[in-house]
């Protein structure tokens, strides 16, 4: 069973370097639509993360934009938890 493994992983191997090195099926999977649209998101990413890194304080304040929200609705839910045990155990006591 392992030696059919390898074999397989061989002959995968081969077929992927046969097809990475055909010019005709690397043009034809450039020009496809899934291929141009993962290349024009990985563009927008590192546009994002240059645009990011350029301007810290920016970064700096949409962490505390995000840590502030996060608190108050934490503290919404601890609120929520806290009524509904309240209830909960007013409904047992009945």
């Amino acid at each position: 069973m392992i030696k059919l493994y390898a074999a397989s992983g061989m002959v995968l191997r081969f077929f992927f370097r046969y097809l990475a090195n055909n010019e005709r099926v690397v043009s034809r999977l450039a020009e496809s639509y899934p291929i141009r649209r993962a290349a024009q998101l990985v563009v927008y990413l590192f546009t994002r993360g240059q645009q990011a890194a350029s301007n810290p304080r920016l970064g700096a304040e949409r962490l505390r934009s995000f840590v502030a929200r996060f608190q108050a609705e934490l503290q919404d839910a601890r609120k929520e938890m806290a009524e509904a045990s309240e209830e909960l155990k007013k409904r047992q006591q009945k």
